[in-house]
């Protein structure tokens, strides 16, 4: 992936910002057999950033364009797609740049990240973008899955979401936005309604989504309506009040049957216990169960090791 993100040191000897974003460039994905990487192909889209892929593999369709006894191979990708870098400069304690440049206006957005899909079709005569739009509009990040399943076709992506509905990650990660709640999506089933060829109201390609609701539309569902919730692609579960967590990580049940047949491990923090003004431990905090105040571990980057492996 080259997306349109620059960190150059050498820019401060030219009078120039270190870090650059190009609203008006392009993101670009190169494809190649492993081991070949001479025989890339690039694919080019609007811009964005990208810091964690979800999952990708790859999948045989019939196309007419193909001439290899109508086999073609389709490589599919699922990311957490950031209409700009203002997560970076934030990150940076730094301003977000205004463009120079006049930015087209096919690649303004709002600010969001969301679980995107991408496919591309490698067929030889028709090597383009098939697909590429968001599976839903709630605020997605940290995506982990059952290792059993990566590189596969995986039914099932989970992560890391808010219910402030003011809360984006795209701004204000490591600053103002508090992970309470955590998403499991049924990514096969938005996939398949988003790409389907009947559909009579298909996504915008880039900036469509397949399922438009916040993180507020899907929890009242699943509380108004707890039968027909089951069959959700999309589930929320949150946290109690105050309560936040960090990266979330899939750990499969020994011997387990289905895809989703696991846990959910991430670090939780009752940010109750803290003193508002001295930012150290509440008097009756619970010291015994965890730090808090200035120890408080935070984490970022989390893998799940089964004793079968240590």
């Amino acid at each position: 992936m080259d997306m349109p993100l620059s960190l150059n040191p050498l820019n401060l000897f030219k009078g120039k910002a270190v870090l650059s974003y190009d609203g008006a460039g392009k993101a670009r994905f190169g494809i190649f057999p492993r081991y070949h990487p001479e025989r890339v192909q690039w694919f080019e889209t609007n811009p964005c950033c990208i810091f964690h892929a979800a999952n990708c593999w790859d999948s045989i369709r019939k196309d007419e364009f193909d001439t290899c006894e109508g086999l073609t191979t389709t490589v599919n990708l699922l990311v957490c797609r950031m209409t700009s870098a203002s997560l970076i400069f934030n990150a940076g304690n730094l301003p977000t740049p205004v463009s120079k440049t006049p930015i087209p206006p096919e690649y303004l957005e709002e600010e969001q990240c969301r679980l995107y899909y991408y496919s591309f079709s490698l067929a030889p005569r028709n090597q383009q973008i098939l697909h590429q739009f968001a599976l839903s509009a709630i605020p997605f990040e940290f995506p982990t899955l059952s290792p059993a399943h990566t590189m596969t076709q995986a039914r099932f992506i989970y992560g890391c979401t808010t219910t402030s509905p003011s809360a984006s990650y795209t701004s204000g990660l490591g600053k103002s936005v508090k992970i309470d709640a955590l998403a499991k999506i049924n990514v096969s089933t938005l996939i398949a309604r988003g790409a389907a060829p009947n559909n009579p109201s298909p996504p915008e390609p880039i900036k469509g989504c397949v399922d438009t609701r916040s993180v507020s539309d899907i929890l009242a569902f699943s509380s108004s309506s707890p039968s027909l919730a089951e069959d959700d692609p999309i589930k929320v579960f949150t946290f109690p009040p105050n309560h936040y967590a960090q990266e979330a990580r899939f750990v499969p049940r020994h011997n387990g049957v289905a895809e989703d047949d696991g846990w959910l491990l991430t670090y939780v923090f009752d940010e109750s216990q803290i003193d508002e003004e001295s930012g150290e431990c509440s008097e009756g905090a619970k010291k015994d169960e965890g730090s808090c105040g200035k120890d408080t571990t935070a984490t970022e980057g989390t893998v799940w090791i089964s004793w079968d492996l240590v």
